[in-house]
């Protein structure tokens, strides 16, 4: 077991307990085999692409943000609360992750921001600014 790697596993779970369920029927002591069909099951599962799965809130406190989690400026996105706005409002934004993790009490939410898709370079008349 080299690399760990994540799988689908609902269809996985249903296909171990009908197999328990033949096994059931069948009276057989062959553990060793039913141990090996059972990895051949995990060994089969589809793989998921991590990259796939949806967003979640992390706790800055129990889990601050490293310099891998920022996009390519460093940024993740944060949570803060401001007082001053509507008397105290939550407000999202991109924030560095330094920052976040320097200061869980201010930021106390944060998430990866996700990877853009590969866009084309944009022709020189399209460019905003640096004219």
């Amino acid at each position: 077991m080299d690399e760990v790697r994540l799988i689908n596993a609902i269809p996985l779970e249903k296909e171990m307990l009908e197999y328990a369920d033949y096994i059931g029927r069948e009276t057989t002591n062959e553990c060793e085999s039913t141990a090996e069909t059972c990895a051949d099951m995990v060994s089969s599962a589809p793989t998921i692409d991590p990259e796939s799965l949806p967003p979640h809130w992390r706790k800055s406190e129990e889990t601050p943000p490293k310099k891998k989690d920022g996009d390519v400026l460093g940024s993740v996105f944060a949570v803060a609360y401001h007082r001053n706005i509507r008397n105290g409002i939550w407000l999202a934004s991109n924030m560095p992750w330094h920052i976040v993790a320097d200061c869980p009490e201010m930021y106390p939410l944060w998430m990866p921001l996700p990877k853009l898709p590969d866009l084309p370079t944009p022709e020189r008349r399209c460019m905003l600014g640096n004219d």
